[in-house]
């Protein structure tokens, strides 16, 4: 989900207030991805 929220163009606040996560752990997340 995070990864396609970020694909749409959201950015890394937008989605992490979203999902109640940090910016870090979706910046790790999608380095992960690849």
């Amino acid at each position: 989900a995070l990864a396609e929220a970020v694909d749409a163009g959201m950015s890394y606040r937008e989605v992490a207030a979203e999902v109640g996560v940090s910016p870090t752990s979706i910046s790790a997340a999608l380095k992960a991805r690849g």
